[in-house]
């Protein structure tokens, strides 16, 4: 009888695709039919031995070894199937390992006791969640990385042009911090790369704010779409003209993201969570609810903000804020989910740069402990400048690559943050002098 075993080693012949399945642990005692066990070992021995290593057996070499059987087609992605496998696998296992507890339970339970914890390191050990990269498999990885060619955008395209073009994108993966003081824009830098990533790149985007209220969100957020003045919006004193604007800009969402839905299958989304209570505030729940909405890109604001279980403190405590960091950080490797976290930079620092007049760039402001910033692939500190209506971007951490430069964006929130200059020293009083040679001028913005 014809299974989702069958449908698996189907799905190996006709992908020619036998490097998933040994990534993600496949062996052959996981599979329970002996036909379908036989079969995956005979794919195995032919993909590892040294004269047709690499090589599937077509459908048609494979008959003539297995002539009976079945061929199964599965609308499931490989991936899927071996993810199935497993749950069977770990399932049939741990129901074993109960019954035998169980029977053991009732004629001595300090035996039951000891085969109980035998039997999780067993399974803990059969289960690892952890991966492991072998360079002799990594060859046509790195051709098909190299042939996108220079300056790619290999991840989420970032809202300004010299940051995609430095890093390739916010990657998979990628734990990064924006920080700075209260009244500096840091909310609202995240929040513009987040509705670029949604409105431009047709992402999910998650946004959860310990800072702001669910209508300051999605207010600021309307006035970032449809890029018309926030504080005239804040006021409802728009032109009639700009109010039809951004009417006209917010009715064509749900269209948007159908019509993303029916081209690629890929729902576009930004959606907004708010701590109610304790639980809320908790990265725990934060991740649950980013998995159940399949998210491409976290945003976290505030993460001094959220709840430690484990210390039962909030971020501002050193080690609350270094189990927080380190879970979303794990989450973001584990789940190849980008994550931006964005929080505040000590009070001191604002003393430190007015004596040097100049950008900070080291992790010393980071508040509530730098060691945060010890697990970002980037930290970026943001300091707005009023009266230019400048805002200044250093890039005080970069886990690989050159240093980036920093930037100095337009500061006119929702109508203006496109790219001005590169900020290579303080400019003395009156701003920046337009004969400065430091000052390199970009295209903007390419939003």
């Amino acid at each position: 009888m014809a299974s989702f075993e069958h449908q698996f080693v189907c799905k190996i012949i006709e992908t020619a695709d036998l490097n998933t399945p040994q990534k993600m642990g496949i062996t052959a005692d996981k599979l329970y039919s002996a036909e379908c066990r036989s079969a995956y070992t005979l794919l195995l021995t032919h993909f590892l031995q040294p004269q047709t290593y690499g090589q599937v057996l077509s459908w048609q070499l494979f008959q003539q070894y297995v002539p009976n059987f079945p061929w199964v087609p599965a609308s499931d992605s490989l991936e899927m199937l071996c993810n199935h496998l497993n749950r069977q696998s770990k399932r049939d296992r741990i129901l074993r390992a109960a019954q035998e507890i169980a029977a053991q339970a009732d004629l001595d339970p300090d035996t039951a006791l000891l085969t109980l914890k035998e039997a999780g390191a067993r399974l803990g050990s059969a289960y690892t969640t952890s991966r492991s990269a072998f360079m002799a498999d990594y060859c046509q990885t790195f051709v098909d990385w190299y042939a996108q060619g220079a300056g790619a955008c290999t991840g989420i395209p970032w809202a300004w042009e010299y940051l995609t073009s430095e890093t390739g994108g916010v990657q998979k993966g990628n734990y990064i911090f924006i920080y700075g003081r209260p009244g500096n824009m840091k909310s609202f830098l995240a929040l513009i790369q987040g509705s670029f990533s949604y409105s431009v790149c047709r992402r999910r985007v998650l946004i959860w704010s310990g800072e702001q209220q669910e209508d300051e969100q999605q207010l600021r957020t309307a006035s970032i779409l449809s890029r018309v003045d926030l504080d005239k919006l804040t006021k409802r004193q728009l032109e009639p003209s700009i109010y039809k604007s951004v009417v006209r800009v917010l009715s064509t969402l749900s269209p948007y993201e159908q019509k993303c839905a029916a081209d690629d299958h890929h729902r576009p989304m930004l959606n907004f969570i708010l701590p109610r209570n304790l639980v809320d505030r908790t990265v725990g729940s934060i991740i649950a609810q980013a998995e159940e909405l399949e998210v491409d890109l976290l945003i976290v604001d505030g993460v001094y903000k959220l709840y430690d279980e484990r210390t039962k403190s909030f971020g501002r405590d050193r080690q609350a804020l270094d189990h927080i960091t380190s879970a979303l950080q794990s989450y973001a490797m584990e789940s190849k989910v980008p994550v931006i976290a964005v929080t505040q930079q000590c009070r001191n620092a604002d003393k430190k740069l007015k004596r040097q007049r100049k950008p900070s760039e080291d992790l010393d402001d980071l508040a509530y402990g730098d060691s945060q910033g010890q697990d970002a692939d980037l930290a970026i500190h943001v300091r707005h400048d009023e009266v230019n209506e400048e805002l200044v971007l250093t890039f005080t951490k970069r886990r690989s690559g050159k240093k980036l430069l920093p930037m100095v964006l337009n500061a006119k929130p929702s109508t203006d943050w496109s790219f001005k200059r590169f900020h290579i020293e303080e400019p003395e009083k009156g701003g920046s002098d337009p004969q400065d040679k430091t000052h390199v001028t970009l295209p903007s913005n390419y939003w």
